[in-house]
């Protein structure tokens, strides 16, 4: 589905009850809903960090961990270059909180409300960005690109209870992954002991 096909789809599929009768949705543009805060960013090179415990940003997350900050609030980071636009490997939004540094491969964005940010940073991974990428061997959000994106606007309460809800699901699947690995410990800890010991186990490294 194109860009343009979605923008005309402005009711969800499926809504919360109390909101189905709210009509539809408006569409805002990312740079109208959010504050830029790109000329902020200041990029070390590795043989200029100085080592310490605040987490050092870059396209796709934390490239390193350094002393200072530039940032010390709850932001959303989205990628403005790298493979990563296109191939999606990992998440190209995502949010950051606290004392924070970011590097200029990162696009920092604030938004008013945190279920705004929550809802942002959903939508953003949850499409194609295609259209609003420039370049091919170095795929390139630039701010313009970024700002253009357009992003289904609900009113603010309704904002809110679909990131509580996505919050909690999240939560929900975090918790079952630290299960499944305690699990997968667990399992392998019975394995060493209810096996001879020949050659170790498989998949031991």
């Amino acid at each position: 589905m194109s860009n343009k096909a979605a923008k005309r789809e402005l009711v969800p599929k499926r809504r919360f009850p109390e909101f189905r009768e709210a009509g539809e949705w408006e569409e805002r543009n990312l740079g109208r809903v959010a504050e830029n805060l790109d000329n902020r960013r200041v990029p070390i090179t590795s043989g200029e960090r100085v080592a310490g415990q605040i987490p050092y940003y870059g396209a796709s997350g934390v490239v390193d961990y350094v002393k200072g900050f530039i940032f010390d609030e709850d932001l959303l980071c989205v990628s403005e270059d790298g493979a990563n636009l296109v191939a999606r490997t990992y998440p190209i939004a995502f949010p950051i909180s606290g004392k924070t540094w970011v590097n200029n491969h990162a696009h920092v964005l604030r938004f008013e409300n945190p279920c705004t940010q929550k809802f942002v940073d959903v939508y953003l991974n949850s499409i194609k960005l295609n259209d609003f990428i420039t370049g091919m061997a170095q795929p390139k959000l630039n701010k313009a690109m970024l700002d253009s994106i357009p992003i289904p606007w609900p009113t603010v309460p309704e904002q809110q209870r679909i990131s509580d809800c996505l919050s909690s699901l999240d939560d929900l699947i975090t918790s079952q992954t630290q299960k499944l690995a305690a699990l997968k410990t667990h399992k392998k800890g019975l394995m060493q002991q209810l096996f001879p010991s020949v050659g170790g186990v498989a998949g031991e490294a």
